[in-house]
């Protein structure tokens, strides 16, 4: 119980679930034994906190928020990737990552690489859910505000080709560590080469969603995962498909360079 309360942002339905009786006016709290609760594996499929799995990363983060839609928390993984104007100084957030470790963030390689004579790579955004606001709420609690990292130096694929796109990921290296928060946390990665046709993964990130203008909250689209000569017209022009899908809403733009989800069983 001393290390939840130690948690600023800790959902207030965790705090009642500790409640088991009590004496008098006196409420009395059962606390489990001590453990490693970040080895905790949950299923999407059957528990709305949106949290993943992972055998091979043991230590990698979960969604505390238990919510029928995702919300505040839900994806606390996801960062933003940050790119600062060489002639003002203002960062401009151009694409998204996941958090691998205290260090690490994986991105795209188009994205880590991507090169101008205005913008350059410099930090990410840790934290994010609402660009609107600083730091976000709900009616449950307030995260902590966010932070951003500055991005030592970008790993890119071994592999990766400019022009095909072909192994197109990148690891960016900050130059401190993330404390992990409520809203900051490693996600989990599967052992499983490939994800299976026709299950469904979730697209998140800060797109637009339908003819509305932009939202400045996190957004997600389920997408069902297709065979890779299905996007025949991505193939056709010579480019690499590592992954296909379609939408069950048409995103409408701004979801270059966002994460996609899978949550394995």
């Amino acid at each position: 119980m001393v290390n939840l309360l130690r948690e600023a942002t800790f959902p207030v339905h965790r705090f009642r679930q500790a409640v088991c009786g009590y004496v008098g006016k006196t409420t009395k709290v059962c606390c489990n034994s001590p453990r490693d609760t970040s080895n905790t594996i949950q299923n999407y499929n059957n528990d709305p906190s949106y949290s993943s799995a992972s055998k091979s990363s043991r230590n990698c983060g979960q969604s505390f928020v238990r919510s029928n839609t995702p919300t505040l928390g839900s994806f606390p993984f996801l960062v933003r990737v940050g790119f600062i104007n060489l002639n003002d100084g203002s960062i401009k957030y151009s694409c998204t990552g996941t958090i691998l470790n205290e260090r690490t963030v994986l991105t795209t390689a188009t994205c880590a690489l991507v090169s101008s004579d205005e913008y350059k790579l410099h930090s990410v955004l840790i934290g994010e859910f609402d660009t609107s606001s600083n730091p976000d709420c709900n009616q449950l609690f307030c995260a902590y505000c966010t932070q951003s990292y500055e991005i030592s130096y970008v790993v890119k694929h071994p592999n990766f080709d400019a022009k095909t796109f072909e192994h197109n990921i990148a690891l960016l290296r900050l130059n401190s560590s993330v404390p992990f928060t409520l809203t900051a946390q490693p996600i989990c990665y599967s052992d499983h080469q490939y994800i299976p046709i026709g299950c469904t993964a979730l697209l998140v990130g800060w797109g637009k969603l339908s003819h509305y203008k932009k939202s400045t909250q996190q957004q997600v689209l389920p997408i069902k995962i297709l065979p890779t000569q299905d996007c025949n017209e991505f193939l056709s022009q010579g480019l690499s498909v590592e992954l296909c899908g379609i939408g069950f809403q048409d995103a409408c733009s701004g979801f270059n360079w966002d994460v996609i989800i899978w949550f394995s069983m």
